[in-house]
């Protein structure tokens, strides 16, 4: 058995499932991991609080015997696909529309059936348009490039980049697709393009992609990457004491210590844009911090909306997961608790105190 395959029995746990009264189910993935929801969180604010113009991320193409050759995220090797029916089957179950996530899913599959040739060096080209306002999508969407990195055995590393282009209609996504790849496509809607990703035989310069997609891109900060790479350090304790918090918080709870989190992220963005970064910040319980910045922030729409969200951006999926879960989920023995349960886990007696001195992160 290969290093690939030992990992992905190892790591990978059955999705729960639950069932509706009707009969629908919904599979969910294994338990959330912390590096999982830090890069949903940190991704998220990139996204939704820093407008980043560009996000680099990871995923792997890898083999194993249960399900061959598939697109993976990098944690846990859970296939994209999968991700995207569980996207699917979730809207479908909330009664909203689900054409994008069929969309998602079709072009995913088509995706990994040219993955399976291609070899280093070769680029990813998938474009991801807007849907229309009325489920929630804003004005940007975006152009997703892919460069096949190292290529040992069972597994394909890809590094991707996420270009958001700000106010795109459907014929520049036409142009830009075919300066990129070569082939000329004449797609009329956002989930055509969805569907329509392709892996061309060479590599395409940075300089190049944005030279093609200039027309898309809004002046931006220069420094705009720097800022957010010195904003999320500043963040880090933060995010790891909320990482811990929501272990044991109803929803409510949950969703004011997320607000706080992007509060907070505003305010640093602010101080970064104006110079006036605080270098000294007091050391204030996590409580304290809720209680000063878990107000509403403002509203934001965009190519993702955080129940749903594009598989290749992200999706949010981990943390679409935490927020909207209700009670508690045992960060040691994974004990899931349908109710609440105190101080004390029901599944293996870990407290906040214990847990806070194994962990080093103190709940509160």
């Amino acid at each position: 058995m290969t290093e690939t395959q030992t990992h992905y029995r190892e790591n990978y746990q059955k999705p729960r499932e639950l069932v509706s009264s009707a009969g629908f189910s919904v599979e969910y993935d294994p338990v959330v991991t912390n590096q999982e929801l830090r890069d949903d969180i940190i991704s998220y604010l990139g996204e939704y609080r820093f407008e980043l113009q560009k996000y680099d991320y990871q995923l792997m193409f890898s083999h194993t015997d249960d399900e061959g050759w598939k697109l993976r995220d990098p944690h846990r090797l859970e296939s994209m696909g999968t991700k995207a029916k569980r996207s699917f089957n979730e809207r479908k179950l909330r009664g909203e529309s689900t054409h994008r996530e069929e969309a998602e899913a079709a072009g995913i599959s088509f995706l990994e059936k040219q993955l399976e040739y291609a070899t280093e060096g070769n680029t990813i080209v998938w474009a991801s348009p807007p849907g229309s306002k009325s489920e929630g999508y804003g004005d940007y969407g975006f152009f997703f490039i892919g460069r096949l990195k190292r290529s040992v055995g069972v597994k394909k590393e890809i590094s991707m980049t996420a270009i958001r282009v700000e106010y795109p209609k459907i014929p520049q996504y036409n142009d830009a697709f075919q300066a990129l790849t070569g082939t000329a496509l004449t797609l009329t809607s956002a989930d055509d393009f969805i569907k329509t990703p392709l892996v061309i035989d060479k590599t395409l310069s940075e300089d190049f992609v944005d030279g093609v997609l200039s027309d898309f891109l809004t002046s931006k900060d220069p420094l705009q990457k720097e800022k957010f790479t010195a904003a999320v350090e500043r963040l880090g304790p933060r995010i790891e004491q909320f990482i811990s918090h929501i272990r044991w918080g109803t929803r409510e709870e949950k969703k004011k210590a997320f607000h706080a989190l992007e509060n907070y992220a505003l305010q640093i963005k602010k101080e970064l844009d104006l110079g006036t970064e605080t270098i000294f910040e007091s050391k204030s319980t996590f409580e304290n911090f809720v209680g000063r910045w878990g107000y509403e922030p403002p509203q934001v729409k965009g190519s993702c909306p955080i129940k749903s969200g594009n598989i290749m951006a992200g999706s949010y999926d981990t943390l679409n997961k935490t927020l909207n879960q209700e009670w508690f989920t045992c960060p040691k023995c994974q004990y899931h608790a349908d109710g609440p349960i105190g101080n004390t886990c029901p599944g293996c007696g870990l407290t906040k105190e214990k847990y806070s001195a194994e962990s080093g992160v103190v709940c509160n």
